[in-house]
């Protein structure tokens, strides 16, 4: 075959063949070239997506693990400052905090000289994990371990506040790098007394960020609060080196920079040369320790694989378009014909006919494996829509399951308001809306005696797990108060109902109260619950005085305390779990105590029910459009005073 000029003009598969060849060629190069472009910058956009939500992830189980670990000094303090308190009961604490918390290494109480014992100047009950299954607990303080002097006990006492140390090794106590959070203790007198801790080896830091290697070659590190390595793949520079020592010694400015950026808390990525490789840094804040961390990877490993690609793409290019050329002549009419048919099935098969007849292909080419993939479509696409089918039955079947425990749960709490019409010395009005299906807020009210009974709590955690142990707690409630009147009782005997057994550590901050209808005296012992308000009959707003104490769960045998007052005719009381106070705007902004004292400062105080709704509107004003992110309780209760016609319900 001659391929001349006239045999192309004559030629209707060689004019085609050169046009396709042109077209193919051109468009070949464009898309090359876009193609090169745009991944390039989706490849860089994504590694920096990647890299943010890593450090995302990996902060907010950091984050986590801090933020359970410093519930524990500040729940238990106050059990620790009480007088009446033993030495052996000090030692079983430590013991019981570590036992109870598998992320906390090491728990310590330390004392002001002289103040536990006369005779001790040092006296720090001390207990640490020896062995997966072996703790150790001795007494911290002596001369060669002058724990007054250490930064976990004299930074927290001069800010009068809770503390996270700088990493450290400890020598006198865990024998292993650690950090430790700080509560400083104060009598009821204002007196600074000792500090409590807990301790959190960084072994599982530099476990937890070790994992997040994207590449090969890419490293993470950690750094304290002025530069300090923390987290290092060389482990000789961990607390003996900072970023900028780095920097100085590499004469990097760039590279000092980040660190300063870094040490500011500030989040983001640089690209600089390391080790003469360019690379890119990405660097987020730990906010709640002050220690940021950071993500090296080098340019060239994250676009390794455009490379190799776009290197494919030109060989693999260039060969198809001389195949198109050489044979176009000869096999365009054979491709056409068949196509014909294959577009008939397509549209039959589009408009659900999926098992729409093939042409039939003797020839054992390219259109023979697109009919096979055309086969194989039509078998995909019915598996997919049965297992589509399968797969929409079983979550309408879930989504029904949770419906019916959203049902039950909410049967348990009282729904009926006013529940009481026809009296004249009380009225209630509550609501609870979990932040999921089902929740794990709770109350609960009734009258019996001419005593009101009533009860608010808030189980750790959300879900499933979290709705099972408030049906526990209420159905408990329930039962105590049969036979107990008394709310330092009641919580006692619900705490040891829950701790025992409580191997998932879940507990409840609860709040009890009885409040006598006839002389409106209201007495009341709270476990580790926010403080409710009250509101006078002149409009004064303010939060109760309550003793923290511990939540329900914690601790067995451990002894509550019970506290009165007496309420004058027209009080109001509110009470609320820790979803009102904060809720969350999008600027996460909580709602806070203020904003809800502000809230109780309305003329609807005399009416529970609206004023719960002037609440609710308060809340969503704050929080607009960003999604709820606990379970939201509140109860008001009115006291109206004893009417003798009153008539008992």
């Amino acid at each position: 075959m001659k391929f001349s000029f006239s045999y192309i003009q004559k030629s209707f598969s060689a004019k085609l063949s050169f046009y396709i060849l042109g077209v193919v060629g051109f468009i070949f190069i464009l898309s090359l070239l876009m193609f090169y472009r745009y991944t390039y910058r989706e490849i860089k956009k994504d590694v920096h997506q990647d890299a943010e939500q890593m450090l995302k992830i990996t902060n907010l189980s950091i984050e986590q693990v801090l933020g359970e670990v410093e519930k524990i000094p500040e729940n238990l303090k106050t059990f620790v400052i009480k007088k009446d308190i033993s030495e052996a009961q000090l030692f079983e604490l430590t013991r019981k905090v570590i036992c109870n918390n598998k992320n906390i290494y090491g728990c310590a109480i330390a004392f002001e000289p002289y103040h536990f014992s006369d005779t001790q100047y040092y006296f720090s009950p001390y207990t640490c994990r020896f062995s997966d299954s072996l703790l150790k607990s001795i007494q911290l303080g002596n001369k060669d371990y002058d724990y007054f002097h250490m930064d976990w006990y004299q930074i927290p006492k001069l800010l009068h506040n809770s503390y996270w140390s700088e990493p450290y090794f400890d020598e006198g106590g865990g024998q292993d790098m650690m950090t430790t959070y700080s509560v400083p203790m104060y009598d009821s007198l204002g007196d600074f007394i000792g500090i409590f801790t807990a301790d959190i080896s960084l072994g599982w830091l530099n476990e937890m960020v070790s994992k997040m290697k994207p590449y090969d070659s890419s490293y993470t590190f950690v750094i304290g609060r002025g530069g300090t390595y923390i987290v290092y793949p060389e482990k000789e520079r961990i607390l003996n080196e900072s970023i900028f020592s780095i920097a100085k010694f590499a004469q990097d400015t760039m590279f000092s920079r980040i660190g300063q950026r870094m040490v500011d808390q500030e989040s983001g990525f640089e690209v600089f040369e390391n080790d003469g490789e360019k690379s890119h840094v990405f660097f987020a804040p730990i906010p709640r320790i002050g220690w940021s961390i950071g993500m090296i990877c080098s340019n060239e490993e994250i676009f390794a694989e455009l490379y190799n690609t776009s290197k494919i793409l030109i060989f693999v290019g260039v060969a198809g378009v001389l195949l198109i050329f050489f044979f176009s002549l000869r096999i365009i009419k054979n491709i056409t014909d068949p196509l014909k048919y294959f577009s008939l099935a397509a549209k039959e098969i589009a408009h659900g006919k999926f098992d729409e007849p093939l042409p039939t292909i003797k020839s054992k080419d390219e259109m023979l494996e697109l009919r096979n993939s055309f086969e194989y479509l039509q078998t995909k696409i019915v598996k997919y829509i049965a297992d589509l089918q399968v797969a929409t039955s079983e979550k309408a079947r879930i989504e029904s399951e949770l419906h019916i425990a959203r049902d039950i749960q909410m049967g348990m709490v009282p729904k009926l308001f006013p529940p009481y019409p026809d009296r004249k010395d009380v009225d209630i009005f509550a609501t609870l809306t979990p932040a999921r299906e089902v929740g794990g807020d709770l109350f609960d009210f009734f009258i019996s005696n001419e005593k009101l009974y009533f009860a608010i709590g808030d189980v750790s955690g959300k879900g499933v797990p979290a709705s099972l142990l408030m049906a526990v707690t209420h159905s408990l409630f329930r039962s105590i108060t049969l036979y107990q009147s008394s709310p330092e009782i009641i919580n006692f005997q619900l705490n040891n109902a829950i701790s025992e057994n409580n191997d998932s550590n879940m507990f409840v901050t609860f709040f009890a109260g009885v409040l006598d209808l006839q002389t409106g005296i209201l007495s009341y012992s709270n476990a580790g619950h926010n403080p409710p308000a009250f509101i006078t009959p002149d409009g004064q707003v303010n939060f109760m005085s309550v003793q923290a104490n511990i939540p329900i769960g914690v601790m067995d045998e451990f002894t509550f305390s019970l506290q009165q007052m007496t309420l004058e005719k027209g009080t109001t009381l509110f009470f609320y779990t820790d979803g009102v106070t904060e809720a969350e705007n999008i600027n996460q902004e909580l709602f806070g105590d203020q904003r809800l004292l502000t809230a109780l400062q309305t003329k609807f105080a005399q009416d529970p029910k609206q004023l719960i709704s002037e609440i609710e509107q308060h809340i969503h004003h704050h929080v607009k459009d960003n999604e709820q992110s606990d379970d939201l309780t509140m109860m008001a209760i009115v006291y109206r005073g004893w009417q003798n016609d009153t008539n008992i319900s």
